[in-house]
């Protein structure tokens, strides 16, 4: 029995080390993991890329003038090339058509102030009479509604008349601004129609650059193709 109780004891004592070994708190601290760095130093260099560009110069501005009206050109004093200063005549239209509609709004407009002047004098007599009693009410109004009609007549007489003016104008085509012919859209002797380009004007306000981008790689092919 002794002997068994120290084989016991001689057991014990190593496995009660080894739980007290286990609890022992962990001192040991890893150290942190060193990650490498790159550096680099910040210098003036040279631009990555050469970039050559190619174009040409036009007119900022260069409209297509046209007539307002169609009709059979007559005239066009100007070429691709000339000079042009504003308000220059650059093609006219038979005037024909348009002056003849021209004389008889005139016409028109003649006829209907005559009108308005015995309208307004009828009108008038009416209402003296109607004061002193000597016409009915009902003449009165029929003069006063003759003397309204003449009036619209002599308005509408005159804005037919204006359209006429401004249609006989329009018969010629001017520069609106200074600048040189650049292209012609139609002879003399044509039949054109409102709005088709007669002559295109480039204005003398600016200038613009229409480039190309070539990088140097796509210029080197081109040289080549070019051998």
């Amino acid at each position: 029995m002794r002997k068994s109780g120290g084989v016991w004891i001689w057991l014990l004592v190593p496995a009660v080390t080894l739980v007290l070994g286990s609890c022992k708190p962990d001192t040991k601290v890893e150290a942190p993991e060193v990650r490498p760095v790159r550096t680099m130093t910040a210098s003036k260099g040279e631009a990555g890329e050469t970039v050559i560009l190619t174009g040409h110069i036009h007119a900022e501005d260069e409209p297509a003038l046209a007539f307002r009206i169609g009709g059979r050109m007559i005239e066009r004093p100007v070429n691709v090339g000339d000079r042009v200063e504003a308000g220059q005549v650059l093609a006219k239209l038979d005037p024909e058509s348009e002056l003849n509609a021209l004389r008889s709004a005139e016409a028109a407009l003649v006829a209907a102030e005559g009108q308005l002047t015995y309208a307004r004098g009828d009108f008038e007599r009416q209402r003296q009479l109607l004061a002193n009693g000597h016409t009915p009410r009902a003449r009165f109004d029929q003069s006063q509604k003759a003397l309204q009609n003449a009036q619209s007549q002599v308005d509408n007489t005159e804005a037919q008349l204006q359209i006429a003016r401004d249609r006989v104008s329009w018969t010629t085509l001017t520069a609106d601004a200074a600048g040189t012919v650049t292209a012609r859209g139609a002879e003399p002797g044509e039949v054109v129609q409102a709005g088709q380009m007669i002559v295109r004007l480039a204005r003398q306000s600016g200038r613009d650059a229409v480039m190309c981008r070539l990088s140097c790689c796509a210029r080197r092919q081109a040289m080549r193709r070019s051998r």
